[in-house]
């Protein structure tokens, strides 16, 4: 990524780890929930307008269909909108190695404040 060994840490901070594995939420939960939410909708539609729940199938279809279509959009946008952020946090830790020292390591005894208890 960069020549320069002093801001490579942070560098390696916005990449994932080789052996990442997303969960079943992560790939599939905005493709399945939303459809099957929206065929929800239409469902309670029907219910609260004293229908059977079959009554007008054409619109569960339809509106599941929108719902997959406006989910799939979504998730690429988003998709897209963090490699676009990744991207410019990358270029600026590049530009400006500077403000990124090497963070020096610490003991938590040093971090924390020493305690006294109050009785």
């Amino acid at each position: 990524m960069s020549n320069n060994p002093d801001i490579q840490w942070a560098l390696d901070i916005l990449t994932t780890e080789p052996d990442y594995q997303p969960s079943l939420w992560e790939k599939y939960g905005l493709i399945v929930g939303l459809p099957l939410t929206v065929f929800g909708g239409a469902c309670l539609r029907n219910t609260l307008l004293n229908r059977p729940l079959y009554a007008g199938f054409q619109v569960h279809i339809v509106t599941t269909l929108a719902g997959f279509l406006v989910a799939y959009k979504l998730r690429e946008f988003t998709n897209n909108q963090f490699a676009k952020r990744d991207q410019m946090l990358r270029h600026y830790v590049t530009l400006h190695p500077e403000d990124f020292p090497k963070p020096e390591r610490k003991k938590w005894s040093e971090v924390f404040e020493p305690w006294y208890p109050i009785r």
